[in-house]
């Protein structure tokens, strides 16, 4: 058997080409960065060269002068949006509410700000049921008036029941 020699000193070749390939993989991994940050720059300036421009163009047309007065039509639309909003709609809503039973279900309401009115339409399992909530919405105090305009028996419906419609004057209307 030989003997068994282990050189633990001995070095290995490395190879020359290693070195300088890295080397420059590096530089071109560094300009790419670089032209990428620079177009980056640029695109930002433009950006924020055109969001000058509309801001500029936004206080222009703010401080132009109106082109023309209101149209007939466009006042009369001002007047009703703001007649709608500046209505009490909580305590309609506050009377409706406080007359609710658990026999009614309300199917609809249809106020009119102008007139002072509402149309509500309702379902009951009974006319008995029907004319309570009647009786409930007079005795409330925020509707007047209020009357049964109509109903109806739902024969048709398996459930039965009594559909109806009352009208009411609204007392905080203008």
């Amino acid at each position: 058997m030989h003997p068994l020699t282990i050189d633990f000193h001995r070095t290995r070749r490395s190879a020359p080409w290693a070195g300088p390939l890295l080397a420059v993989l590096a530089l071109a991994l560094s300009a790419e960065v670089g032209l990428a940050y620079q177009r980056a720059r640029e695109a930002t300036a433009a950006a924020e060269q055109r969001l000058a421009s509309f801001g500029s163009r936004a206080e222009r047309a703010r401080s132009a002068a109106p082109q023309a007065g209101a149209t007939r039509e466009e006042l009369a639309a001002a007047r009703e949006a703001f007649v709608r909003l500046s209505t009490p709609w909580e305590k309609l809503f506050g009377a409706l509410e406080s007359s609710a039973s658990g026999k009614v279900a309300l199917v609809g309401i249809e106020p009119d700000p102008k007139a002072g009115s509402v149309l509500i339409s309702g379902e009951s399992p009974d006319y008995l049921a029907a004319l309570n909530y009647l009786l409930e919405l007079q005795r409330g105090g925020t509707l007047r008036q209020a009357h049964l305009v109509r109903h109806e028996r739902r024969d048709q419906d398996p459930r039965g029941g009594v559909a109806f419609s009352i009208a009411a004057s609204w007392s905080d209307a203008r």
